[in-house]
């Protein structure tokens, strides 16, 4: 692993990155690193304290999502109810086991508590601030655009104090951390070499099997993002050989077999304890019906709502800031495979969720972070092209003209260069 290579900095950008010939991670000088390491590190302490301090200090609402969590982790501690889940005395089959399996370890270790039961989920909340940070330093390459990314996820409700955010045991939180980690190795899939693709894209199904393990079809979409992402960023799509395309198409295969086994699997694992009666409330009740018909109080009749909250109310960035980030990762996503990759995280989820009946603001929790990081991207690059644009009149209008054309003919997106910076 090369450790020193002097990385060639973008005027516009300030402090930017080379990728690292071995892992694609940002390679730095050591004077570089220090830095990138430490302001990290502070930016990781205050998540710490916003997702950590006083976690145990309010009690769990009886009305809440958390405290029929909570009920189901105290039975797996006392009664050994690993599967299926017992929700009090009566078996529950709504939701898969993995997040409470993982959630009764510290009130195993630590005693019950408040504090206890949501120390999984604070310690996951300040994981994918870590992790929101590395990915869109190794994306973008630039270390103030990462780490606004990653305060900008302290200051959204639905992930610090709602209901379903890390500061309550719930099964929210897991899948936000694996949905970040998917994300991340696909970029990484999307520049390797042909002989590492084929262990980036297992792994990449296993993440989102286990997501599927946490939160049912909801473990889906990462897939599919994975899957959509590096068919239209890889550069496959050039190919006119069929044989060729499917060929390289292979990681798509496993990033979405490995979560459909992993789901029907589960299925089969559920009949065989339950019957046709837990298949019928899992597959049914749970999903069937969230998607088709919707339950009470889940705005079933408002089709923008999740467009409405992010580009009127800003309930995740200011809206201003996200106008702007839209618009520069748009203007820029057929010549930068970086805004569309980041374009398809943040944005597919929204229009799949929009779809389904039920329509809450927690659904989109896993992919905020990737709203947060084409913001502050998709401005910058906006910023660049009006100066550009200043510079020369001209400039603006053809890109413009030029991303439409492109859009409206559908053009394939060249390949992905192998130096991004």
């Amino acid at each position: 692993m090369r450790w020193v290579r002097q990385a060639r900095c973008p005027r516009s950008y300030g402090v930017c990155f080379a990728y690292l010939r071995a892992d694609n991670l940002p390679d730095m000088t050591h004077a570089s690193l220090t830095k990138a390491l430490l302001a990290s590190a502070l930016v990781t302490f205050i998540a710490g304290w916003f997702f950590l301090f006083n976690l145990g200090a309010s009690s769990i609402s009886l009305g809440s999502d958390e405290i029929i969590y909570t009920r189901v982790t105290q039975s797996v501690l006392h009664k050994g109810a690993f599967f299926p889940l017992q929700h009090g005395n009566a078996p529950t089959y709504e939701k898969p086991p993995l997040k409470l399996w993982l959630g009764a370890v510290a009130p195993a270790l630590f005693g019950e508590g408040n504090f206890s039961f949501r120390a999984l989920d604070g310690a996951l909340g300040v994981t994918t601030v870590a992790l929101t940070i590395a990915l869109a330093l190794k994306i973008t390459g630039s270390l103030p655009l990462a780490l606004f990314s990653g305060l900008a996820l302290l200051g959204m409700p639905e992930l610090v104090i709602s209901h379903h955010g890390f500061r309550r045991a719930v099964l929210d939180g897991l899948l936000t951390t694996l949905t970040v980690i998917s994300c991340w190795l696909t970029w990484s899939l999307i520049k390797a070499r042909d002989e590492d693709k084929f262990k980036l894209a297992i792994l990449i199904g296993v993440v989102c099997a286990l997501g599927v393990l946490t939160k049912s079809v909801a473990g889906f979409v990462p897939a599919l993002c994975a899957a959509v992402a590096f068919i239209f960023c890889s550069g496959v799509l050039i190919t006119r050989d069929i044989r060729q395309l499917l060929k390289d198409c292979r990681p798509v295969f496993w990033i979405i077999g490995i979560p459909v086994v992993t789901f029907v699997a589960y299925l089969i694992a559920l009949w065989s304890v339950a019957g046709s009666k837990g298949i019928s409330i899992f597959i049914g009740v749970e999903i069937l019906t969230r998607t088709f018909h919707g339950f009470e109080g889940h705005n079933t009749g408002s089709s923008w709502f999740y467009l409405w909250s992010l580009f009127i109310r800003g309930s995740a960035v200011p809206r201003y800031l996200l106008i702007a980030g839209v618009a520069g990762a748009f203007l820029t996503c057929f010549k930068d495979p970086r805004s569309r990759f980041l374009l398809i995280w943040a944005f597919l989820p929204v229009a799949l969720y929009s779809l389904s009946a039920s329509k809450v603001p927690w659904y989109i929790n896993p992919f905020l972070p990737f709203i947060s990081i084409v913001s502050f991207w998709g401005a910058l690059k906006l910023l660049d092209l009006a100066r550009e644009a200043r510079q020369n009149p001209s400039l603006l209008r053809m890109q413009i003209l030029s991303c439409s054309s492109n859009f409206a003919t559908r053009k394939n997106p060249q390949c992905i260069s192998a130096d991004t910076s």
